[in-house]
């Protein structure tokens, strides 16, 4: 398993494609905010997998 971690670049866009990624189990992006993304969704800090809710989030909108 690799990580992904956004602490040394700033996302631009969600990259929905990657998060949907099977062996992608790990998704670290602090301090990202994404248009129409509740800001609670995206990571909170450099140790919280914000994954699970990002799925979450997609599947439910």
């Amino acid at each position: 398993m690799i990580p992904l971690r956004a602490v040394a670049f700033q996302l631009e866009r969600l990259p929905e494609k990657l998060v949907w990624q099977e062996s992608l189990l790990v998704l670290i992006i602090p301090g990202t905010a994404f248009e129409g993304v509740p800001a609670e969704v995206p990571s909170q800090d450099c140790f919280d997998n914000c994954l699970e809710r990002l799925r979450a989030w997609l599947g439910e909108r």
